[in-house]
């Protein structure tokens, strides 16, 4: 896989963030999953691609999946 100069330059930018500490390890890997699926990532619980800020502010979920957990409509009785 070859990079266009645009990927290039924010993989640069991503890698000198963590490295620089202004960036943790986990948000690292998240912006650099979002470059590699072009701002969609998968929702943890049923795989249906979503986009990257729902990722992160349904804690890795897709809506339906994070109001499922949240109000426990995904727990067995």
């Amino acid at each position: 896989m070859e990079l266009t100069a645009v990927e290039e330059q924010a993989v640069k930018a991503i890698y000198t963030d963590y490295h620089n500490g202004t960036t943790n390890a986990d948000e690292a890997l998240h912006a650099l999953e979002q470059l590699i699926n072009g701002g969609l990532l998968p929702c943890d619980k049923c795989g249906e691609k979503i986009e990257a800020d729902t990722h992160a502010e349904e804690l890795g979920m897709c809506v339906e999946c994070s109001n499922a957990f949240f109000t426990h409509k995904d727990e067995a009785n």
